[in-house]
């Protein structure tokens, strides 16, 4: 009775000083709950996609996430407020019909490039304006999430708030990346993402390479320029700091990168890569006629996406008639991805639907190929999954995206404008039939999947990592605070050239002296001579 009495009371001050514990670790722990917001007025689903994974992850883990953008989730989410905005459709339909006619080039991707400068921007600086961002305008933040494409003059909102920014690239770091960031230039040793992967940087490579490279930074330099203009309409000085102090004061960024994707390249502590950031581990269950669809598959599926941007519906009728009858002849299944409610013609193994959740399709046992255009996020959950595709290009990255996989021997590469019956059919023959496809693309999901901790498992850790730091602003380099002369070292250079002719010089003089010296001995001794002559 008397040790009973004795163990209950020994459990109950166990049991206090665990509660105790478990508090003290909550108020020692800032990020507990932490309240972030994220900022994505960009109108292209698929960057949206690489950052919500995110945003939900940190939603699950107790922090209270408030997100603006043109992107709901699907159902309700703890601790995630969507606000939806309104912004303009990023689809140019005449632009993307004339990519899908005559096929990749750099004068529809600098078009493109062009047209979504303006819109982008545009849609950025309403944002802000809107009453949407006006009912938060007044709340407190403690982490602030920007995507970073066309729309840097955000960081504003961070002086706004007074809190952190993180950017978030769905792309592989750009050069512009590295000169926020202060992260080391790659022109020497990783070929530009327009030249595709190559471990060999000849010196041809490195020669176009150069030229790729300048005429990017010399793009961003203008983008920049218009960049400043919007931060100072909308974050005026004195009341806010200058727009090249805020690039400066960025704690992170997280790009879209992993050495299986590029090549290995050094990154600083504030640049993280988290290529495939958006495939979950442990994917939702498949809307149920897609499950059905794909499960009875009894020879195997494929899957035929362009993307969120491009849509299907924009294909020449020559083009989609090739698909149609293509697919018709064959025993697999093919689900497409077609954003009308109807498709002409369609034959009785193909399955449309206006949007599919890829990263989860692709994971389908049943599936064998897939066909896509060549996006980043594609390329990725492709990767991933072990799935060889079929690729055609239509603009920005896409080609390069492709080639690099054609090399590396999981893909094969058509271009649209040319695309016929037999080159299409011919291209789905050898990758189904092929182990060497298959074979290839699980060696390269093998090492894509490999790593100590899942793309969103180090995503949260940093962004805790930043909460924690109030801001982190230890991780940053000390190239962000110094111009392109310092950089570069040429003031440095300079002071050694000027030491160098000041030496010079001297030891000239020296030398001078010397010989005025001599000269004047010479004389001495020819006087003295003469004298005892």
């Amino acid at each position: 009775m008397l040790f009973s009495h004795f163990l209950l009371r020994k459990s109950k001050k166990m049991s206090r000083i665990a509660l105790l514990s478990v508090l003290v670790i909550v108020g020692l722990s800032p990020c507990f709950g932490a309240r972030i917001l994220g900022v994505f007025p960009t109108p292209i689903r698929s960057h949206f996609i690489f950052a919500s994974a995110l945003l939900r992850g940190l939603a699950e883990k107790g922090h209270h996430v408030t997100v603006l953008s043109s992107f709901p989730p699907e159902g309700a989410l703890e601790n995630y407020r969507h606000i939806q905005i309104a912004t303009e459709s990023s689809s140019d339909r005449g632009t993307y019909e004339r990519l899908s006619t005559e096929g990749w080039s750099y004068f529809g991707t600098l078009r493109l490039l062009i047209n979504g400068l303006h819109q982008t921007l545009h849609t950025a600086h309403s944002t802000l304006h809107s009453f949407e961002f006006k009912q938060i305008a007044q709340e407190e933040f403690d982490l602030i999430f920007l995507e970073m494409f066309l729309n840097t003059f955000l960081i504003g909102l961070g002086d706004h708030f007074k809190c952190p920014v993180v950017m978030i690239f769905s792309a592989p770091s750009s050069e512009f990346i590295n000169h926020l960031s202060g992260n080391p230039s790659t022109v020497a040793t990783l070929p530009h993402f327009l030249l595709g992967k190559s471990q060999e940087m000849s010196f041809i490579m490195r020669f176009l390479n150069f030229g790729f490279t300048t005429v990017e930074r010399t793009v961003w330099s203008v983008i920049d320029w218009r960049e400043r203009i919007y931060y100072e309409e909308n974050f005026p000085s004195p009341k806010y700091r200058s727009y090249e102090e805020m690039k400066k004061n960025v704690s992170l960024y997280f790009v879209n990168d992993h050495f299986s994707i590029t090549l290995p390249r050094a990154y600083l502590p504030s640049v993280v890569p988290v290529g495939g950031l958006n495939i979950d581990s442990n994917p939702d269950a498949l809307p149920k006629d897609i499950k059905q669809f794909l499960d009875s598959a009894e020879h195997g599926a494929i899957l035929l996406s362009l993307g969120s941007c491009f849509k299907a519906s924009f294909l020449p009728q020559k083009t989609l008639d090739i698909f149609i009858k293509v697919f018709s002849k064959l025993r697999q299944r093919i689900l497409f991805k077609w954003e009308q409610d109807t498709l002409p013609n369609k034959p009785e193994n193909v399955m449309i639907s206006k949007w599919l959740p890829q990263a989860d399709v692709l994971g389908h046992r049943n599936i064998k190929l897939f066909i896509t255009h060549g996006g980043i996020g594609a390329m990725n959950e492709a990767k991933y999954n072990g799935v060889p595709i079929i690729g055609t290009p239509l603009f920005a990255d896409q080609k390069t995206n492709l080639a690099s996989a054609e090399r590396e021997g999981w893909a094969i590469v058509l271009n649209i404008k040319d695309l016929t019956e037999e080159l299409l059919t011919t291209a789905i023959d050898r990758v189904l039939n092929d182990s060497k496809y298959r074979n290839e693309i699980q060696r390269m999901s093998s090492l894509f999947r490999d790593r100590p901790m899942s793309a969103l498992d180090t995503a949260i850790y940093w962004t805790e990592y930043v909460i924690r730091h109030k801001g982190a602003n230890h991780l940053q380099s000390s190239l962000i605070h110094l111009n392109w002369f310092q950089r570069n070292s040429l003031d440095v250079l300079l002071a050694y050239i000027v030491l160098f002719y000041i030496l010079m010089t001297f030891i000239a003089y020296l030398r001078h002296l010397r010989r005025m010296k001599r000269r004047s001995l010479g004389r001495k001794l020819k006087n003295e001579k003469s004298k005892d002559e």
